[in-house]
């Protein structure tokens, strides 16, 4: 429920352009500055998402159409999450306690068999970390990056050290949460879905690849030094 001055838009309306090519987001820049609205907008966005992660051990499918970007006048505040029916992953013995008494129904053989991606539960680790990875930050959140690289000329590298600045962040604020070590975020590598391969190929198993990690070591936090102006 929206209050007092709030209102809402879609992830994907964020690097949306009018006919003119004018991004549906200027009026908010010029209003906050660029690298304020931006490193705003991350933070919001992040936390939240990072939150399930480390300390109820949920990860979300969070394309940008299952993301409600939440602001007031423009200014980021928080975010609502959308639309799910599968888009949910954890492994059971990291669940924190308030999410741990829980009850699935058993998938259906049929949907099973053509969607062998469609499961909620799972023992491996790195299905659950890198569900959020993914479908968040490999897809949603490096969309968005681009775009404000494009429009308003902040360094991509820039934007992804202000990305894992915000989880070292968080961390730190919370050093006692277990999940830390078996969610690493950091690793050099994750992997990601094969999506043209699933579209081309029959849906019955598995089709996944290893990526270069930006948040990792080796990746693009880490190639060039920035400084911030």
């Amino acid at each position: 429920m929206l209050i007092d001055e709030e209102d809402a838009i879609p992830f994907n309306a964020l690097y949306a352009s009018d006919k003119d090519g004018v991004p549906f987001i200027e009026n908010w820049i010029k209003q906050y500055g660029s690298e304020a609205w931006t490193k705003q907008f991350l933070a919001v966005a992040i936390r939240p998402m990072i939150h399930m992660l480390y300390y109820h051990g949920i990860a979300f499918e969070s394309h940008a159409q299952n993301m409600m970007l939440i602001h007031e006048n423009g200014w980021p505040t928080r975010i609502a999450l959308k639309d799910f029916h599968d888009g949910v992953r954890f492994k059971r013995e990291h669940l924190s306690e308030a999410a741990s008494h829980l009850t699935l129904k058993p998938m259906p053989e049929a949907h099973k068999k053509v969607n062998s991606n469609s499961f909620i539960e799972t023992d491996d680790e790195r299905l659950v970390r890198d569900f959020l990875h993914d479908a968040f930050f490999f897809i949603n959140i490096a969309e968005i990056i681009l775009f404000i690289e494009k429009q308003y000329g902040i360094d991509e590298k820039l934007q992804w050290k202000w990305v894992k600045g915000i989880i070292e962040a968080y961390q730190e604020a919370f050093p006692e949460l277990n999940n830390y070590q078996h969610f690493d975020l950091f690793e050099p590598t994750i992997q990601v879905e094969k999506l043209t391969t699933r579209r081309l190929l029959s849906d019955s198993e598995l089709r996944i690849h290893h990526v270069t990690n930006p948040l990792g070591v080796g990746g693009i936090t880490d190639a060039t030094t920035i400084s911030e102006t």
